[in-house]
């Protein structure tokens, strides 16, 4: 498989992680984000699901900056959830 083809599914599937983790977090909006193709939405889904696993990172860190951390990615999470429901609406 070439790097390109690997990279690029690895983008589809945080892509589809991030969606069922904004659709579990925001259930009301569940249809309208299924619905949605927008390049950008889909965008904030793949970052928010990277968020999610800095998040659980940091969560399992015994480093001295882990409480930092975890209130940035928690920040950077809900930061994405306010786009998703800004461009979830537009689409």
């Amino acid at each position: 498989m070439a790097t390109s083809e690997r990279a690029r599914e690895c983008h589809d599937a945080d892509q589809k992680r991030g969606l069922t983790r904004l659709m579990l977090r925001l259930p009301g909006l569940r249809d309208g984000f299924e619905q949605t193709s927008d390049e950008i939405f889909l965008d904030i889904c793949e970052a928010y699901e990277l968020a999610w696993i800095g998040l659980d990172f940091w969560a399992r860190s015994e480093a001295p900056e882990r409480a930092e951390r975890i209130m940035e990615y928690e920040e950077l999470a809900a930061s994405l959830e306010s786009e998703a429901l800004i461009r979830g609406r537009k689409s």
